[in-house]
């Protein structure tokens, strides 16, 4: 009798998807969720292979990577965070008021703007460890998903847009809650192997050690 009903099982570690969904509670939460974000962040680093991110060539594949995933169906691009990202800005006091722009709206190509955005991000602590790691070697690209997909969709749709910027100079690495859950959905899809092969095993240790069919399935 129970055996009829495994057709219905299938593996889901998501939390959105294991609460009752005609909850009000639980409509609002996801109607928040999908307008600012949160459940399902992912992290995307850009790791120089040597020196630091400020090159021409870093600095690029950091603002390229960072309109791709904005661009994502089921990214919310306001989300996006990375001293590429249009929101993400430089402030500055001055005689008149204040100097706001975009961080890095182009990607400087000379030793004097790569000096001048080096500068204008370790002088403010909101970047500084943040989207660029306080040695200068990596960047972080945060990216924000509306959690309709599944972390093996999220996971796929970025790998695929950070595949083709692996090279010489950077490395570029996945991490976040998304990437943490489609792991732990993989590792844990693989008892559906190991559970009956560890029956197995036991099974021939207790006829190997008792020598009747009886002493091997009566324990099991």
């Amino acid at each position: 009798a129970l055996a009829t009903q495994f057709r219905y099982l299938h593996l889901e570690i998501r939390q959105r998807v294991l609460i009752p969904q005609d909850h009000p509670y639980v409509q609002v939460h996801n109607r928040i969720a999908d307008t600012f974000g949160g459940e399902t962040t992912l992290i995307i680093g850009v790791i120089a292979r040597q020196g630091d991110i400020f090159t021409p060539a870093i600095l690029a594949k950091i603002a390229r990577i960072t309109h791709a995933v904005a661009r994502l169906p089921d990214a919310i691009a306001d989300n996006v965070l990375s001293i590429a990202a249009e929101r993400v800005k430089f402030i500055k006091g001055t005689a008149d008021g204040m100097e706001v722009r975009p961080l890095m709206r182009d990607v400087p190509q000379d030793a004097a703007g790569i000096a001048q955005l080096k500068q204008e991000i370790f002088s403010d602590k909101l970047y500084k460890g943040t989207l660029v790691a306080a040695d200068g070697s990596a960047a972080a690209i945060v990216v924000d998903f509306n959690g309709r997909l599944s972390d093996e969709a999220i996971v796929d749709e970025v790998e695929a847009v950070v595949a083709g910027q692996r090279d010489v100079d950077a490395d570029v690495v996945l991490g976040g809650a998304p990437m943490i859950r489609a792991c732990v959905g993989q590792y844990t899809a693989m008892m559906a192997i190991l559970f009956p092969i560890a029956v197995l095993a036991i099974g021939l240790v207790h006829y190997e050690a008792f020598r009747t069919l009886q002493a091997m399935f009566l324990p099991l």
